[in-house]
């Protein structure tokens, strides 16, 4: 006795190691619980089976769901609460000045934009947005995710070095103007409110009550090499060994990191990252642009992951990743909007196909990065690094009940020719308003485009009162004090320069 029938038009699904997808026509999901019970002709599975319910149509594509690899969780983005895009050094700065909201709300608010663009599952990389009461956070946040119904894996926040900038807070305060030293140390550069000790005693706590709870899992989340001790990055690898769990951490996200690297280490961050035994098959690296070849021969040989985050990595000015460097190395890469779409949402799709477009380079040997291999960024590598391999990703008997179902008519109007897939034709014209039901665990989240568990417009009112009326003491001359802040930083760099460019792509030329 089936539970739920969910049928379309044409049903897909990623195939590992095969450069076309399974493709039926006609097809149809036997949902049972909050598994895949069948998956056939439509006719054969409601001649075998009955139903408590049907959806879905002929103009429907049945897809998995996607897999967001790299996120932060946030609702409303960093334009929406006053700050424009710039470097990353400078743009990091100025979100310590954005509104501080509700956890909960700005969380779930990220969560239904996620659900509503056909992402069933995210990889969260919790950054704290108030150190001071940082369980609290968590918690609400994972609440939020629990309440959204999306399927999670959270890592949580570890870093013990200065944030202001990567040599240091101190080599940093001792260039400025004695006339600024006090301010800077006493409004910027105070000690961490949280010790290594604090974060690991938070995350027992919290690996406990929350792993494999529900949706739920838990992994842990260094900033960055920059950003972390040489000995807090092995115990956080030792501690995700024995938990079982894995390792998400930024890496080369900018020339001014791998600059760093090289001024600290006199070898880049990769090789370093690699000689105290950090990398492995549990870590995943988010966005790692600036790599060498030499690196990427590394992280192949220690079977590290990547989650390539192209939007993001534009936006912010930080350069375009190898990504086809990685994926002859057979590197797992999966895919992340890192809260930083395009279009200034968490559009995957979208993401999906600027992936595709942005590595077709001038002359006739290049092409696009092939469609097989986007979708298994988001389906069967987005499993792994979700840590959910062999549960997701695909639609297969016995696998979670993930799926989407994408209206397929704006894609083929007024005419699609025949030798082009339809699985080509998302990639290429789909958007997310093209998701009008989304399945997670076997339960209907979003059905007709309308969001079943939580009053979206209630919640964005919620959120509009806390931005509006937020303000801190001294509003004024904290603001003066960040962009005098922000001013130093970008001189203090000054003298770093980009290390000597051979690049991996060109995409134009002076001469």
């Amino acid at each position: 006795m089936g539970e739920l029938l969910v049928k379309g038009g044409y049903l897909f699904s990623p195939k590992p190691g095969a450069t076309s997808p399974i493709f039926l026509k006609d097809g149809a999901v036997v949902v049972k619980g909050d598994r895949i019970e069948a998956v056939g002709p439509l006719e054969e599975l409601r001649s075998t089976y009955s139903f408590r319910k049907e959806i879905g149509s002929n103009d429907h594509l049945i897809l998995p769901g996607l897999i967001n690899s790299h996120h932060h969780g946030r609702g409303l983005s960093s334009f929406q609460l006053g700050v424009l895009d710039d470097h990353f050094e400078r743009w990091s700065l100025e979100l310590k000045g954005v509104p501080r909201l509700s956890p909960y709300d700005d969380v779930l608010l990220s969560a239904i934009k996620l659900v509503e663009s056909g992402v069933t599952t995210v990889v969260h990389m919790h950054l704290s947005r108030d150190p001071q009461n940082y369980e609290k956070e968590v918690r609400a946040a994972l609440k939020a995710y629990e309440d959204s119904g999306l399927r999670v894996s959270f890592a949580l926040d570890f870093h013990d070095q200065s944030s202001i900038t990567y040599q240091g807070d101190e080599s940093f305060i001792d260039s400025l103007p004695s006339s600024l030293q006090d301010e800077i140390k006493t409004r910027w550069a105070a000690p961490l409110p949280l010790t290594p000790e604090d974060e690991f005693e938070i995350l027992e706590k919290i690996f406990h009550e929350f792993h494999c709870r529900g949706r739920i899992k838990i992994l842990l989340g260094p900033r960055g090499p920059q950003w972390c001790s040489d000995d807090l990055l092995r115990r956080v690898k030792e501690r995700a060994g024995r938990y079982g769990t894995g390792i998400q951490i930024h890496v080369l996200e900018t020339p001014y990191q791998k600059a760093y690297g090289l001024r600290k280490y006199r070898r880049s961050l990769i090789e370093h990252l690699a000689e105290i035994g950090f990398l492995g098959p549990q870590v995943a690296l988010a966005h790692a642009i600036w790599l060498t070849s030499q690196d990427i021969e590394l992280l192949a040989r220690y079977e590290t992951s990547i989650v390539h985050n192209p939007s993001s990595n534009l936006r912010l000015g930080s350069g375009i990743a190898p990504l086809r460097k990685y994926l002859d190395h057979s590197i797992p890469v999966g895919l992340g909007t890192d809260g930083m779409g395009l279009n200034d949402d968490d559009d995957l799709i979208q993401e999906m196909r600027l992936c595709m477009h942005l590595y077709h380079l001038p002359g006739l040997d290049y092409h696009s990065v092939p469609c097989h291999q986007i979708w298994h960024m988001v389906t069967l590598h987005g499993a792994e690094l979700a840590l959910c391999s062999g549960e997701i990703g695909t639609i297969e008997v016995g696998k979670k009940a993930d799926l989407i179902l994408v209206r397929k008519k704006k894609m083929e109007e007024p005419f699609l020719h025949p030798k082009r897939k339809l699985w080509e034709a998302f990639l290429y014209r789909a958007k997310a308003s093209d998701v009008e039901t989304v399945i997670i665990d076997g339960e209907v989240m979003m059905e007709n485009h309308l969001f079943k568990r939580i009053d979206k417009e209630a919640l964005m009112e919620r959120l509009r009162g806390e931005a509006m009326s937020f303000r801190r003491p001294n509003e004024e001359a904290f603001h003066q004090s960040l962009y005098g802040l922000i001013d130093h930083v970008s001189h203090f760099y000054e003298g770093w320069g980009t290390p000597g460019i051979k690049p991996f792509y060109i995409y134009n030329s002076e001469n």
